[in-house]
């Protein structure tokens, strides 16, 4: 069920942050633009230029004056539903209650959709200003484990230490980039391969169940 959830709210959460980001006017610079883009790619979804190709001009339009209010509120949902759902996946994990208020919990969406990648991205950027566009890839790793890391600490209603944390941070970090190699090796193999059996069915949206297998 989560795999599903995320395919289907994964769009609508990346259209928010990026529309955030837009909105308050970062980024201006092309050659900067990308670079940060890259490593936020790169840390979400791995090195898999099928989906940042896919993915990047939409997101980079986004405009939520010409979406209307709507729209807005539909994306809202839907990307809040996710949000909740991997909070109280963290919770069953710990097996405790979800018991914050609702007001609480959305509060922490809200905060999740635009203070979370502001920071992010005005720290990729300060970096590619001082000339370390040469530790990306580092600080790319340092961000997945900073993320899992907090991830494991405020997602689960309940106090975790710093040891389980750490330790089941450094698990998930590892995971994510042994699937974010393996999906970059499947997409190679399937892909791009005319003979792929499910290429009869989906045609050119055939990266759809490809990245419904790797979620």
């Amino acid at each position: 069920g989560m795999a599903y959830a995320t395919l289907i709210a994964m769009v609508p959460m990346l259209v928010l942050v990026f529309g955030v980001l837009g909105a308050v006017g970062v980024l201006q610079d092309p050659i900067e633009q990308q670079a940060v883009y890259d490593a936020l790619f790169g840390a979400f979804f791995g090195d898999v230029k099928e989906i940042r190709e896919a993915l990047l001009p939409f997101l980079t339009d986004v405009d939520f004056r010409a979406l209307g209010v709507a729209s807005t509120l539909a994306l809202l949902v839907v990307a809040a539903r996710l949000f909740l759902m991997v909070e109280q996946a963290y919770s069953e994990i710990f097996e405790v209650e979800v018991d914050r208020w609702l007001t609480g919990r959305i509060l922490n969406f809200y905060f999740a959709i635009t203070a979370v990648p502001l920071l992010v991205v005005m720290s990729l950027e300060a970096a590619w200003r001082m000339g370390f566009d040469a530790w990306q890839s580092p600080m790319v790793s340092a961000l997945q484990f900073g993320l899992l890391l907090a991830a494991l600490k405020f997602f689960p209603c309940t106090y975790v230490r710093w040891g389980p944390a750490l330790l089941g941070a450094s698990v998930s970090w590892v995971l994510l980039e042994t699937g974010g190699r393996g999906f970059s090796w499947y997409i190679a193999w399937s892909y791009t391969s005319p003979d792929y059996p499910l290429r009869a069915f989906y045609g050119s949206l055939i990266l759809i169940p490809i990245f419904l297998v790797w979620l």
